[in-house]
């Protein structure tokens, strides 16, 4: 019989009506699955197929392998080989033989699997489809065949080499270790030495006053608070500047247009005010020698000074680069309020610390984004988006 050919149902057996819903509903598909359960059974039964009635007309059998990785497979190899090594021995002539003459397998009609079963499952077809299943059992059932012996030696796939591929793993795992310890080291030294250069300055040339600083610990609080206010206020005034075109400008029954909006008396009002305060008190604080950072580090009034000259800055900022703009105020004003949002969570969280917490993949294309759009952001001249000009 040619196993590639698509063979008819033989005229004593019986192939069976459709009884069940999925039968009724595919009477094609049923008839073909009956053709070729019976093919099956027909080449393991060789010669005596034609003869063998009852056995063409058992009910069907399927098996699963469950998964569960390394382990199902070999538990699954170790029920194919228990099924194969099961056979029918009374029944060898050709003329009397059974589905299970060369082993249980040959039972079976249905072969189904998942995950760490079907690496089993596939060795098995594969064999199947090579050898023919009579070869195929006796192989799986010998335990010195070729088959066996393969998958004893590939069996490990962590270790396929034996000891040395342990020895190698246990190498490159000390390696690491001492690599990724060392680099530690240096970097943390690195911020050490970083940490306490301001401390060691401060030993060896006296330039700060004690009673002024000590209630700060350490001078890197004090730059930390001082860069955050000289910033942050400033950006978070932007917010105002970058607002959208005000309802009260739109003709009834409109919706925001796409043509610039000036800046309104209330924003120059806003500017005049805040740059008059900023200077009274830049100046009486002056004259009081509050600002002298020497002797009292970083005070109410100063930081307030800071948070004055970040607003002002910021509210000039904005609306000088949202004048120069030549696209739709909508569509500025959404770039201006996305590089602020930038600046803001760099200044707020920090560089790094906002790669470590992130949410999302944070590649490096986009931290370079990020400190190029706060570079722009101080100085356009010489920075844009992309990076330098």
């Amino acid at each position: 019989m040619n196993p590639t050919s698509t063979p008819a149902a033989p005229t004593n057996i019986p192939t069976g009506r459709p009884t069940s819903g999925f039968a009724l509903q595919n009477p094609a598909l049923h008839e073909a699955e009956t053709l070729a359960l019976t093919a099956r059974r027909q080449e393991v039964l060789g010669d005596a197929a034609a003869s063998s009635v009852e056995e063409l007309n058992l009910p069907r059998v399927g098996l699963a392998l469950s998964g569960g990785g390394v382990r199902s497979a070999t538990f699954g190899l170790g029920l194919l080989r228990g099924l194969a090594q099961n056979r029918d021995s009374g029944n060898q002539q050709p003329g009397q033989r059974t589905l299970t003459s060369d082993g249980l397998l040959g039972r079976v009609d249905y072969l189904s699997s998942v995950s760490g079963g079907g690496y089993i499952a596939g060795m098995w077809g594969r064999l199947v489809s090579l050898l023919g299943i009579e070869v195929a059992q006796q192989r799986l059932a010998q335990s010195d065949s070729t088959v066996l012996q393969w998958l004893r030696r590939n069996g490990r796939y962590l270790t396929p080499a034996g000891s040395r591929d342990i020895g190698t793993a246990a190498v490159t795992f000390l390696r690491s270790l001492l690599a990724i310890h060392f680099e530690f080291m240096f970097f943390c030294v690195f911020l050490g030495l970083i940490v306490a250069a301001p401390h060691l300055l401060q030993h060896t040339f006296q330039v700060l006053q004690l009673s002024g600083w000590e209630p700060w610990q350490t001078p890197w609080w004090t730059l930390a608070t001082a860069l955050w206010l000289l910033i942050a206020p400033g950006l978070i005034a932007g917010y105002w500047a970058a607002r959208d075109e005000p309802e009260a400008m739109r003709p009834t029954g409109t919706v925001a247009s796409a043509s610039r909006t000036r800046t309104t008396a209330r924003d120059g009002l806003l500017l005049i005010v805040l740059a008059a305060v900023t200077f009274v008190v830049l100046r009486g604080l002056y004259e009081q020698g509050a600002l002298d950072l020497v002797s009292h580090a970083l005070t109410w009034p100063a930081a307030a000074t800071l948070a004055l000259l970040s607003l002002l800055v910021g509210q000039v900022a904005s609306h000088l680069w949202l004048a120069t703009r030549v696209h739709a105020w909508t569509l500025e004003v959404a770039l201006l309020r996305n590089r602020l949002t930038r600046a803001l969570r760099v200044v707020s969280e920090g560089v790094w610390l906002d790669l470590i917490t992130t949410t999302r993949p944070y590649a490096r294309e986009e931290a370079l984004r990020t400190v190029h759009a706060v570079a722009a952001g101080f100085f356009p001249r010489h920075f844009t988006d992309e990076g330098l000009r």
